[in-house]
């Protein structure tokens, strides 16, 4: 579970147009296990407006340099709203169970730029719980878990689930709401002896997902 709290900050150190700049701040995040270890990768959709051929996105965590992106175009005679792909990977031991902050810091050429600040919320389970390598954990836009889709007719297996799934009272990472009709949006599970989408395994330790079950507002926190 990824929970986001967002702020704005803007400045412009220099005369002129100051550039303007957007973060989504986490439109889009993917959890893995690399060399480096377990990990959350951030994908924000990043908007600037401004004069100049070069530019500079610098990412921080917690004060701490951990990415840059530099920007170059062909034409320092326009401003325009361009889109640019900005993806910012975070180890496990560079955060905090807790809070943090994502700060990312636009600069133009003349050094004119505006700085956005995420804070985040981040638990044990955003880090993909019981992730094996290469996975790619939970998709919160697709409502899926390393592919498998969080909803629809759910069989409980002893053996070779599809999904090992742990039921837990706080910071779940999908809230399910049992339903006898059309599991048909995320986190509405109903639970068939035949024909299912995916299989499941109960278990007390080492899971693949932390469900909580609730009677309304299924999904993933």
């Amino acid at each position: 579970m990824i929970l986001f709290d967002i702020a704005f900050a803007g400045s412009a150190r220099s005369a002129g147009p100051t550039p303007k700049f957007n973060v989504g701040c986490f439109d889009y995040s993917t959890t893995g296990v690399d060399s480096g270890g377990r990990y959350i990768e951030y994908q924000p959709t990043v908007t600037a407006n401004f004069y100049g051929k070069k530019a500079t996105i610098k990412t921080y965590i917690n004060e701490v340099l951990a990415n840059t992106l530099r920007i170059s175009r062909n034409s320092s005679k326009y401003s325009r709203v361009e889109r640019f792909d900005l993806q910012a990977r975070f180890y496990q031991d560079q955060v905090y169970l807790g809070k943090n902050e994502f700060k990312f810091v636009f600069r133009d050429s003349q050094n004119r730029g505006s700085t956005w600040i995420c804070e985040t919320n981040l638990y044990e389970t955003s880090f993909g719980g019981g992730l094996s390598g290469g996975g790619f954990g939970i998709g919160k836009s697709s409502c899926s878990y390393n592919g498998i889709k969080l909803y629809g007719r759910v069989q409980i297996v002893d053996y070779f689930p599809d999904l090992k799934v742990q039921v837990v009272n706080y910071f779940p990472d999908l809230n399910v709401q049992r339903t006898d009709f059309f599991p048909t949006s995320c986190g509405k599970w109903q639970f068939v002896d035949y024909f299912p989408d995916f299989t499941v395994q109960f278990v007390n330790y080492f899971p693949d997902l932390k469900i909580r079950f609730v009677d309304y507002f299924p999904g993933i926190p």
